[in-house]
C-alpha cells in the first residue's frame, strides 16, 4: 500500500516527520516523499530509510504565479505516476495542492495544519484579502468526502471549525509532532547558584518568532547579571517576509553580545548547553516542537501565551508564560528563572513527565497509523469514527 508524504521542504519532513515514515515503513506502506530538495543532508537520510523521493520545484519568490503552477503541475504528475493509496500533506501549500489533486482524483488525504500561518493573523485590508483568500483555498481543497485534517491545538480546531473549513467528524487534535524522549535525554537541571546561565532561542530567524525581543531581552537581563549568556540558533528563511536577514541578525547579536550559531543539525547536543530555553513567538504556532524538546531535557522554558506555546506549557507549573511582544516581561521571567534555580528544578522535572505523559513520538505515530488506517479501508468517509481525542 502507498504512502505519499507531501511537505514543502526536505528538511522539513527529515526534523519532523521521518521518524513516522519510518514507522509506517515497518507497518507494511511503501513510503514516498514529495519535496523541494533543499538540503542535501536531508535527503541522503531520507533515502538511507529506503523512502522514495520525488522532487518538488519551490518558488523562490512569494507572489510567483508562474512558479505556484509549476509546482502544481509537478504534484499532479507525481499523483498520477505514482498512485498512492493516502496522501498525507503539511504546510499551507502543500495541504492546498494536495487536497485540490487528492480531490479530483478520488486519492484519500490526511492534511496536518500545524498552526494557522501569517494568512489568519495579519491586520489591515491585506491581511482581510489573505485571509479571505486562505479560506477559499482551504476549502476547496478540505471539505470532500476523502479528506480527513489534523490540528496541533483545540483552539486551531475550533478556529478552523467556526469558519466552516472543516467540521468536527473529520477532523482531530494531535499532540503535536512528537518527542522521541531517547534522543532527547533526561539530565536534571543544575541548582547551583552563582553559576553563569545560558539562556537559548532556537527556531527560524523570524520576527514573530520573538527574535528582536529575544535579543533585546538581553540587554535587560545583564543589568541584574550581566554574567548572563544568550545564544540564538536556526537560520533566516528568505521566501518569508517576517525573515531576518543574517547580515542583520550578525549585527544585532554582535552589538548585544549575543551568540549567534546558525542552523545547527544535532539539536540534542546544542539543548545540552542551555539552562533556560526561550520561544517568545507571536507566530501562529501549532504546538512548537522546540518547546517539547528543551522540556523533555530538563530546561527552564518561557514562552508565551498564545495559541499552540500555552498548550507546550502550563504558566507555573512546567514553564512560564509572557504576554507576545513584550521584551520587558520576558526578561522579568528569565530574571525570575535566574534568581530561583529550584524552581527551575521542579520545572524541568514536571516538563520531562509532562512530555513523556503526552507528546511522547511513539504514541502521537500510533495514532496516526489508526487514522491512515481507516481512512484506507473507508476512503468513502468512513474514517468519520476515526479516534477522538
Amino acid at each position: 500500500m502507498k504512502l505519499l508524504f507531501v511537505v514543502n521542504s526536505v528538511r522539513y519532513f527529515v526534523q519532523h516527520r521521518l521518524s513516522l515514515a519510518k514507522r509506517a515503513s515497518a507497518s507494511g506502506y511503501e513510503v514516498s516523499v514529495a519535496a523541494e530538495p533543499d538540503d542535501p543532508h536531508s535527503l541522503e537520510l531520507v533515502r538511507a530509510a529506503r523512502i522514495g523521493f520525488f522532487p518538488l520545484p519551490q518558488s523562490p519568490m512569494r507572489l510567483d504565479p508562474v512558479g505556484e503552477l509549476r509546482s502544481f503541475l509537478a504534484l499532479r504528475r507525481v499523483l498520477r505516476k505514482l498512485q498512492p493509496a493516502l496522501v498525507h500533506s503539511m504546510t499551507i501549500k502543500s495541504v492546498v495542492y494536495s487536497g485540490i489533486l487528492s480531490r479530483a482524483l478520488h486519492t484519500p488525504m490526511l492534511a496536518l495544519i500545524p498552526g494557522r500561518g501569517t494568512a489568519f493573523v495579519s491586520g489591515g485590508a491585506r491581511g482581510k484579502v489573505l485571509k479571505w483568500t486562505a479560506c477559499t483555498l482551504y476549502r476547496l481543497a478540505l471539505r470532500h468526502v476523502g479528506s480527513f485534517v489534523c490540528f496541533e491545538n483545540m483552539e486551531d480546531k475550533a478556529f478552523f471549525e467556526d469558519l466552516k473549513i472543516v467540521d468536527d467528524r473529520r477532523s482531530y487534535r494531535m499532540m503535536g509532532s512528537g518527542v522521541d524522549v531517547e534522543k532527547y535525554f533526561y539530565t536534571p537541571y543544575d541548582t547551583r547558584r552563582g553559576a553563569p546561565r545560558v539562556v537559548m532561542l532556537a527556531s527560524r530567524m523570524l520576527r514573530n518568532k520573538g527574535v528582536l525581543e529575544f535579543i533585546a531581552s538581553a540587554s535587560l537581563v545583564r543589568l541584574k547579571h550581566p554574567d548572563a549568556v544568550f545564544k540564538l540558533v536556526g537560520e533566516p528563511d528568505p521566501r518569508n517576509p517576517e525573515s531576518l536577514s543574517k547580515e542583520e541578525l550578525e549585527e544585532q547579536c554582535m552589538a548585544s553580545g549575543i551568540e549567534y550559531l546558525g542552523f545547527q543539525r544535532d539539536m540534542p547536543r546544542v539543548l545540552s548547553q542551555c539552562h533556560i530555553f526561550c520561544l517568545p513567538s507571536y507566530y501562529a504556532e501549532g504546538v512548537p516542537v522546540s518547546v517539547l524538546e528543551a522540556a523533555a531535557m530538563g530546561k527552564a522554558v518561557v514562552t508565551t501565551d498564545m495559541p499552540g506555546c500555552r498548550d507546550a506549557v502550563l504558566d507555573g507549573q512546567t514553564g512560564l508564560l509572557v504576554r507576545p511582544r513584550s521584551a520587558c516581561d520576558l526578561a522579568e521571567a528569565i530574571i525570575k528563572l535566574i534568581d530561583s534555580p529550584e524552581l527551575c528544578a521542579v520545572f524541568a522535572s514536571k516538563g520531562r513527565r509532562r512530555v513523556e505523559q503526552l507528546f511522547r513520538d511513539d504514541e502521537v505515530h500510533r495514532r496516526y497509523l489508526e487514522i491512515y488506517a481507516q481512512l484506507v479501508s473507508h476512503p468513502d468517509g468512513g474514517h468519520r469514527s476515526a479516534p477522538r481525542p
